[in-house]
């Protein structure tokens, strides 16, 4: 009886690990979905109309109202930007105690099966 509850909780770990491989997976596609979306977002603000002039304008003159709403709204969203940042770190902290749990389960796992080997050859 203990090796089939080792083996079942060996199916409980895995089961587990890959349980949470697929909420990583999960949220890393919602992260991308973010930084993407933030990206077209610069990339839209750059390019609009008014403000594309104002960059683009050869002239000394430049519409001091316009570049100050450019940098409020540049403000705005590297504001949102941080944030997003700072709730993404944490999301790849986990990710990286995940990555060495498994390491870690890997080596315990390995030591364990030489062990086994160990115990067998020697008639234990």
């Amino acid at each position: 009886m203990p090796r089939l509850d080792q083996i079942r909780k060996q199916a409980d770990d895995h089961r587990a690990l890959a349980t949470d491989a697929h909420k990583l997976n999960l949220e890393n596609l919602k992260l991308v979905g973010i930084f993407t979306d933030l990206s077209r977002n610069y990339t839209d603000l750059i390019t609009k109309p008014t403000y594309r002039a104002v960059m683009e304008s050869n002239s000394r003159t430049i519409d001091g109202s316009i570049l100050r709403q450019f940098e409020k709204e540049v403000e705005e969203r590297m504001k949102l930007t941080r944030q997003i940042i700072v709730e993404a770190k944490k999301s790849f902290d986990n990710q990286l105690k995940i990555q060495k749990l498994k390491d870690t389960f890997f080596v315990v796992n390995e030591q364990l099966t030489k062990a086994k080997k160990q115990r067998a050859f020697f008639g234990i």
